[in-house]
């Protein structure tokens, strides 16, 4: 039954390039945490009721982060383990919501290292797809069972070369929910996991995705991808997916899934394990190449977007659900003396806390 419902052929975009998406977000709505005491917190959870999102930048990001959630408490749908983020150079948190229930449908976006402006309009763009994302949907196991959409978390790493190039990793996890069959909650995490440059002198090496269940009284029902695959080609059919803006939307919701095998000479290859497979998920994608005819040759200039799934089963439906990632990539860079030498972003590692109850 679940194996129907995680129908999903795991997916891989290519990215020719990297566009930036437009935004009307005004920057002067934009406050630096060193203007605000940690008392003004109320002015925040102000803008997040009014506007429906709120910005943290700087050094205090973090910490002003917490205290909203802190505040907002049980009415987030999606929350973090802030302890685990306290050493690490986050300097941009975006917080969106979506009120149904009583509760607030909500969705993360983060940047660790330097941003600017681009990742603002890329956090504004995420959530206009964030606001029109529907509420529900109808799963094809017997009988139909309703996935219901909980929010997501959006977890960007830039790593910049000497070159003045750019290189960069990010994943996004989108939650949903239903009823299991004994009455307990199934939560399903569907987690991107993107490579991508604006250099043609980079080529993605490999990506490396795990999550974890990191408590008791909760357990992997099924996960996908399995076993090992490749080469070969898949990937989503949409207009296009920008990385820049990190706005792109999956045509995968629950068990709606498609892909389509293409033969535009680019392939790659995965290897998918688990030390347990009730509490562990781990999947290594590499070999990304381009077909030539003089050979294969590394996919220079080129991103990918890899697509994975989890489902979590809570034993008591007043529990959270909890998802701990662990994301790497590396990245080849071709020097000016010629020769190629691997060069990786900072490891993306976060919690996410999801619990559902009250939503209507």
């Amino acid at each position: 039954m679940w194996r129907k419902v995680l129908g999903l052929m795991l997916g891989l975009l290519v990215l020719g390039g990297m566009a930036t998406a437009g935004s009307g977000v005004d920057a002067g709505k934009s406050h630096t945490a060193q203007n605000i005491l940690q008392k003004d917190i109320a002015l925040y959870i102000q803008q997040l009721e009014g506007n429906g999102y709120v910005l943290f930048e700087g050094k205090q990001a973090v910490q002003l982060a917490e205290e909203l959630t802190k505040r907002l408490g049980e009415k987030l749908t999606v929350s973090l383990n802030f302890s685990e983020l306290k050493d690490k150079d986050i300097t941009f948190i975006g917080v969106a919501v979506r009120p149904t229930g009583g509760r607030y449908i909500t969705m993360f976006y983060i940047v660790q290292g330097h941003h600017d402006f681009n990742d603002v309009r890329a956090f504004i763009a995420e959530r206009r797809s964030f606001l029109k994302e529907p509420l529900t949907y109808t799963g094809d196991d017997e009988p139909g069972r309703e996935w219901k959409w909980i929010g997501s978390t959006t977890w960007k790493v830039k790593y910049t070369y000497h070159y003045d190039g750019k290189a960069y990793q990010a994943i996004r996890v989108k939650y949903y929910y239903a009823t299991s069959t004994s009455g307990q909650y199934a939560y399903l995490a569907e987690i991107s996991h993107i490579g991508d440059m604006n250099k043609d002198y980079f080529a993605l090496k490999e990506l490396y995705t795990q999550v974890t269940v990191p408590t008791q009284d909760a357990w992997f029902e099924e996960f996908l991808p399995f076993s090992h695959g490749g080469p070969q080609t898949q990937y989503y059919e949409e207009q296009s997916f920008d990385y820049g803006a990190f706005s792109g939307d999956l045509t995968y919701h629950a068990s709606a899934g498609y892909s389509t095998s293409t033969n535009d000479d680019y392939y790659f290859r995965w290897d998918a394990h688990s030390d347990n497979p009730n509490w562990d998920f781990h999947v290594r994608w590499y070999d990304f190449k381009k077909k030539t005819w003089y050979g294969d040759e590394f996919a220079w200039g080129v991103g990918f977007k890899t697509t994975s799934s989890v489902i979590e089963i809570v034993r008591s439906r007043y529990d959270d659900a909890v998802f701990k990632y662990n994301a790497k990539a590396s990245f080849y860079v071709r020097t000016m003396s010629g020769a190629i030498i691997t060069r990786s972003p900072s490891t993306i590692a976060f919690t996410n806390f999801v619990n559902p109850y009250g939503i209507s």
